[in-house]
């Protein structure tokens, strides 16, 4: 049986853990959010967030400003293609570059709708579907991003949504 104490300690060790990384999210959210508000470059989020959380290295901090400015923009890209979902669809395109992995090249020009998900298929890990690029487990660090296009401008063939 576990000493009752040391229980109390584990537990408020793990409280204070919460609430650390409570806080942490919360000044990463409001950083991204006033950089975003701000226009400012993720280079100058990361440093931003460095200086709230001097625990991460500057590749961590641009790791989390690049992911979340994209969420941002996805997200709004979405948004705006939801308001308009008769005249729009979102393109999927990739970096370009031989870092883009391979389920991500396999959607380079797929489409759907504002409403759906893209169904992304990763090799050995099952299928995940994404409001935009990288929007699932599997899709951390992802660099591709959607572009909106005419619904008539597209190829149904290359329809790749749920």
């Amino acid at each position: 049986e576990e000493d009752p104490v040391a229980k109390r300690i584990k537990d408020r060790d793990l409280e204070f853990s919460n609430n650390y990384s409570k806080r942490i999210e919360e000044e990463i959210r409001d950083t991204v959010s006033e950089g975003w508000q701000n226009g400012s470059t993720t280079r100058e989020i990361r440093d931003q967030i460095k200086e709230k959380a001097e625990d991460f290295s500057d590749n961590q901090a641009e790791v989390i400003a690049r992911d979340q400015l994209q969420r941002v923009n996805g997200e709004a890209r979405n948004s705006f293609a939801q308001q308009h979902s008769d005249k729009f669809i979102e393109e999927w395109l990739t970096a370009g570059d031989d870092r883009v992995r391979p389920a991500h090249q396999e959607m380079k020009g797929k489409w759907k709708r504002p409403s759906e998900k893209f169904e992304v298929e990763y090799e050995g890990r099952g299928t995940a579907k994404e409001s935009f690029p990288g929007d699932s487990k599997y899709g951390i660090q992802c660099r591709c991003d959607t572009v909106l296009r005419r619904i008539e401008e597209v190829d149904n063939s290359d329809h790749a949504a749920v």
